[in-house]
């Protein structure tokens, strides 16, 4: 019960801070990119099992532990030290085409929690011609 009602007060906090929720999809807009992206990353578990849908630049990692999975969808932001990246991991189905390190695209997927950080299971990922900014706050 504390977990059904831990991810509908979350999914009432990004509705009502710049994302919009429906009964089966988070969708993350630019404006409020950092704040949720952040908000999934430290409370994971409340999260495991909500849809979400952003865009951003899909990256394959060599070093995966910071991100649960080989691959990552984030977008720049700025930090103490210049650019850094935000993002969510995410895992691809074995049957889904490549995508091309460092294309633009957009990601729908199921949030799950893989070694205790937040990752996107792909249902849907498409490069996109048209984006949004780069760099968010």
């Amino acid at each position: 019960m504390r977990k059904l009602t831990l991810a509908i007060a979350a999914a009432i906090a990004l509705a009502s801070a710049g994302c919009t929720a429906d009964a089966t999809v988070i969708e993350i807009g630019e404006e409020v990119f950092v704040e949720r992206i952040s908000e999934i990353r430290l409370d994971a578990e409340a999260f495991r099992g909500m849809t979400v849908r952003y865009e951003g630049i899909f990256r394959t990692l060599r070093a995966p532990q910071q991100f649960g999975s080989n691959h990552i969808v984030t977008r720049l932001t700025e930090g103490c030290c210049g650019e850094v990246q935000i993002g969510l991991g995410v895992i691809l189905p074995d049957d889904m085409r490549p995508i091309r390190n460092g294309a633009w695209v957009e990601v729908t997927g199921a949030l799950d929690v893989v070694d205790g950080r937040p990752v996107v299971i792909v249902s849907s990922i498409s490069e996109t011609a048209e984006h949004g900014e780069r760099l968010v706050r």
